[in-house]
């Protein structure tokens, strides 16, 4: 009988697969993502030995300066697509390097067998991956749309028996219907942003759609790609499509693409990258807290005011700014405001029904100051800017507050320990750093979160402090940077030749930039692991960079790379 019953409580005490919940995953109870999509042919490229950016061996080096990149941006989650391509060992490998600086992935498989094979893929290669805790999530393959719900849940049930402890969800531009009743959580994509007709306000009913249509939690997938008629969103529309998803509900941010972001392997990055930093650490902080909420059209507990401002592009029925409640079941909520407008600034007011009182969140985020909590709020918000508020009748302040605070040292934490190893390799002293970091986890363990976030932001200046002191690392750093601005201005006036004199371009020229692209992903390697010949040889990477540029007969271009070169010398 004791036997028996334990079979009884397992039994009943562990979900199946098929009725799983959000919280049924331990990863994903707190999780709030704020990630970016990762290209399949930059997958390609890291993967294939044929590839001209693979320099001998399996390119894990340049996906890791990738995920160090997005850590510093505050990025959580990455997505891969056409994950099939990896094997297994590297993918691993990825996934371990990921969760050394605190990102999950989410992985799409794609190129999959015929559905005679499902169970067998399944079992050879996704049961390799069950125990992997860098993996967050699985798709078996992008925008499944209903009249392929069959083959998908026959996939989803293939996945999911060989890996109980990864859910399989569904990423859908198509809208939610056939998937509401299968998954534990419903992501979506929509791009708007076309050349000729951009539409970020557009991002409202689709999002409304796919909240009302299920009780999963949605994640929306914000457009930041440029290609198919579609461009690059502004910082302003970038920011009012991320603000105005969050008003509706969803549980998670993501931005596709990568790739469009950062425009290239070398690294100059656009200002939507840097833009979607910031928005990293207020979400990073506050989005776990938004996680069990619900939007409230019908709530009386805040008054909005906003003074009427000019857009030539948004619709005449829009009005200057939105103002959404949020509820949680404890009794608290909070507001999100944002500027419908890409073009002008607005100003808002905001005042609570007693006893309920307003305190900024983006302001302690920003400052690590408590916000004032009071019945009313005047601001100017930026073009397509937005702002996250607590709105309590004080039972919950502290609590919120803390928590946020909590959030924010994880996170600030996180991204530390990766400059700390680099630190490392480089024989930079780090013990005031260590000691830092110490004292900043005993403060939080004893509940001073405001301390614990000062000192580790303490500890960031200190990094700082102790690199700029050490003359070999700040010198092979330079040299990497000028080599990085030497290699985007001659592979600018590449494309530039081949656009205006196609009769001009060569072969040759695109494999000299193949080259040169390898040689600086090895001097970058090499330089994270504390080589100290990087600098002379960065210096050799320039002046070939040159002498290739030359030959262009480009005098815009030979300028720029002369300049790098005297930046470097001085």
């Amino acid at each position: 009988m004791r036997y028996l019953g334990i079979v009884i409580l397992i039994a009943i005490g562990v979900p199946s697969v098929a009725n799983k919940s959000y919280t049924d995953y331990p990863q994903l109870r707190r999780f709030f993502p704020f990630g970016v999509y990762i290209a399949a042919e930059r997958i390609a490229d890291w993967t294939n030995p044929g590839s001209p950016t693979h320099f001998g061996r399996p390119m894990i080096e340049p996906y890791r300066r990738d995920l160090e990149d997005m850590s510093r941006h505050y990025i959580n989650l990455v997505a891969i697509e056409n994950t099939a391509c990896i094997p297994v060992p590297i993918m691993k490998q990825m996934l371990a390097e990921g969760q050394r600086v605190g990102i999950f992935t989410w992985a799409s498989e794609n190129a999959l067998p015929p559905d005679s094979e499902a169970d067998a893929y399944a079992k050879s290669r996704i049961s390799q991956f069950r125990t992997e805790k860098g993996l967050l999530v699985w798709s078996p393959w992008d925008e499944p749309y209903p009249e392929n719900m069959e083959k998908w849940l026959l996939w989803k049930k293939a996945f999911e028996t060989a890996d109980p402890n990864h859910p399989v969800i569904a990423v859908t531009c198509g809208g939610p219907k056939g998937f509401e009743s299968y998954d534990v959580i419903q992501a979506s994509d929509y791009y708007p942003i076309y050349v000729d007709n951009p539409d970020p306000w557009s991002v409202r009913p689709f999002v409304r759609r796919y909240i009302e249509a299920t009780t999963k939690p949605n994640w929306f997938v914000v457009q930041a790609f440029q290609g198919e008629g579609r461009r690059l969103p502004t910082v302003a529309e970038s920011r009012m499509m991320t603000y105005m998803a969050l008003a509706e509900g969803v549980k998670g941010i993501l931005y596709f693409i990568y790739d469009h972001l950062v425009t290239h392997y070398n690294y100059p990055v656009t200002p939507q990258w840097e833009d979607i930093g910031k928005l990293g650490r207020i979400l990073r902080a506050v989005g776990p807290e938004l996680l069990d909420t619900q939007v409230d059209h019908e709530s009386t507990l805040v008054k909005f005011e906003v003074e009427p401002n000019s857009d030539t592009r948004r619709p005449s029925d829009w009005p200057s700014g939105i103002c959404s409640v949020l509820r949680s079941p404890q009794g608290y909520a909070f507001v999100i405001v944002y500027n419908t407008s890409t073009e002008s600034p607005v100003k808002v007011m905001l005042r609570s029904s007693l006893p309920h009182k307003i305190s900024d969140l983006q302001f302690l985020v920003e400052t690590n100051r408590d916000p004032t909590a009071d019945h009313s709020i005047e601001l100017t918000l930026k073009p397509g800017d937005g702002r996250i508020f607590l709105l309590d009748d004080g039972t919950h302040y502290k609590r919120i507050i803390s928590r946020v605070r909590s959030n924010l040292y994880m996170t600030e934490r996180q991204i530390l320990q990766a400059e700390r190893d680099l630190a490392v390799r480089w024989d930079i002293k780090t013990a005031s750093l260590d000691s830092l970091i110490a004292r900043s986890g005993r403060a939080l363990e004893h509940g001073d979160s405001r301390k614990a976030v000062d000192l580790i932001l303490e500890s960031k200046s200190s990094l700082s402090k102790a690199e700029c002191a050490h003359p070999d690392f700040v010198s092979a750093r330079r040299a990497l940077e000028v080599a990085r601005e030497s290699l985007w201005e001659y592979d600018c006036a590449l494309s530039k030749l081949r656009r205006d004199q196609p009769e001009q371009w060569s072969d040759s020229m695109k494999w000299a930039l193949d080259g040169f692209i390898s040689r600086f992903l090895e001097l970058d390697h090499e330089f994270r692991q504390g080589s100290r010949s990087v600098k002379e040889r960065a210096e050799k990477l320039v002046a070939d960079i040159l002498k290739e540029s030359r030959q262009l007969h480009s005098s815009s271009n030979e300028y720029t790379t002369n300049d790098a070169i005297a930046a470097l010398r001085r």
